[in-house]
């Protein structure tokens, strides 16, 4: 197939406020969503996988700038889409980011029945929370993405506190089809994006070094990336 010479764009978006929910595993994004849920014009917080898998992506040069930005704009807007009509939206009840969990779940209830002309333009243009993981400076293409800069939410926690959670679970980055962090080749072994750094000391370590060393670069990461960042636009909890 040919490829394309000219750039991927999009010039056309839903209007309405970001919200990035970002920091490591286990670091309390949980109650920043649940925050959410006392602010009338907001959507409940969602995850998307495909939005942190993209940043990271380019972020390593894998996708090319305009199609970063271009893709990141699709599935902010589909995401938007999606949960003003009531599509995809998560009935689990065990989830956090259950529907049912969010006083305003009667309206996306009722949504489910309506055609999509019946939908008020409004709900397409409320504040969207997203909610990543560890994306720290990975992040920025999702500012070159947007007209506004989103607003971020830095869940912090001290390193000690996340240990047991990390060691419980990093065994299954490239070994378990249930986990959707996106890792790269290393001799033998897929590992996960964010040891690539320390990709040779990470391959040799046990898990539970692994568990010090991803914590700990982690942690580096987000004490710069929150040191350059606008404190308008950031707050830290």
């Amino acid at each position: 197939m040919q490829a394309l010479n000219n750039t991927f764009s999009r010039s056309i978006s839903y209007t309405g406020e970001i919200v990035l929910i970002d920091g490591l595993t286990g670091s309390g994004k949980t109650i920043a969503m649940r925050c959410f849920s006392a602010v009338k014009n907001s959507h409940p917080p969602i995850f998307k996988y495909v939005l942190e898998q993209v940043c990271i992506a380019n972020y390593f040069g894998k996708i090319s700038k305009d199609a970063g930005v271009a893709l990141v704009k699709l599935i902010i807007d589909q995401a938007k889409y999606d949960l003003a009509i009531s599509r995809e939206i998560n009935f689990r009840i065990t989830d956090l980011s259950s529907i049912l969990k969010f006083p305003n779940r009667l309206r996306y209830i009722q949504n489910l029945f309506k055609d999509d002309a019946q939908i008020k333009p409004e709900s397409f243009m409320k504040i969207l929370p997203i909610v990543v993981h560890q994306l720290h400076k990975t992040s920025f293409l999702i500012d070159e993405a947007l007209d506004t800069k989103p607003k971020r939410i830095i869940c912090m926690r001290h390193p000690i506190y996340l240990y047991d959670h990390w060691l419980s679970y990093l065994h299954n980055h490239g070994k378990n089809p249930r986990d959707f962090t996106l890792t790269f080749a290393y001799g033998s072994e897929e590992l996960p994006w964010f040891s690539f750094e320390q990709k040779k000391l990470y391959s040799k370590s046990n898990n539970e070094d692994r568990t010090a060393i991803a914590i700990a670069s982690l942690t580096n990461h987000f004490l710069d990336f929150v040191s350059i960042m606008d404190v308008e636009n950031t707050i830290v909890m």
